[in-house]
């Protein structure tokens, strides 16, 4: 059996401004490592897909993830994505082209608070920044540096 990649994914989407943030932070064999981004003119649930579609991106078929977020749309992914041809219809083409991804992989989902010094909290912060940032600049993705990721509260 391998390992479990650990992951924490958040998101954070103003609705006035149309604008979306979001960050990941991940842990496996290889180290932590994570990565923000955010883009304008985009629903909530571009943003969750956005989010979990970037932090999914790289593991090989098959792998084990255990995933904690606080965010309702990212909790509620596999769900809205198996229903997508249920839903709202401006959503369902944003769910259904979620399906390939959760479905290679054995993903986990748990409910996490954004207590102080854990990875919710921080990734949540970058997920904040990463919306302000696409808001004054547009699109943008960025690997979280190294010397950030020593803060960001994940325990062996």
């Amino acid at each position: 059996m391998s390992d479990i990649i650990r992951l924490w994914v958040e998101t954070s989407h103003h609705s006035a401004f149309r604008c979306g943030g979001w960050a990941f932070v991940r842990t496996d064999r290889g180290g932590i490592a994570g990565k923000a981004g955010g883009e304008r003119n985009l629903s909530a649930a571009a943003t969750a897909r956005d989010a979990l579609l970037q932090a999914l991106s790289g593991f090989p078929t098959g792998a084990a993830i255990r995933l904690a977020s606080a965010s309702p749309l990212i909790l509620r992914a596999p769900s809205l994505a198996a229903a997508a041809d249920q839903g709202p219809p401006e959503d369902a083409a944003i769910w259904a082209s979620l399906r390939p991804a959760l479905a290679a992989y054995a993903i986990t989902f748990e409910a996490a608070t954004a207590a102080p010094r854990t990875p919710v909290a921080f990734t949540a912060a970058w997920a904040e920044q990463g919306r302000d940032k696409a808001k004054a600049r547009g699109a943008f993705a960025a690997v979280i540096p190294r010397s950030n990721l020593a803060n960001a509260g994940v325990r062996p």
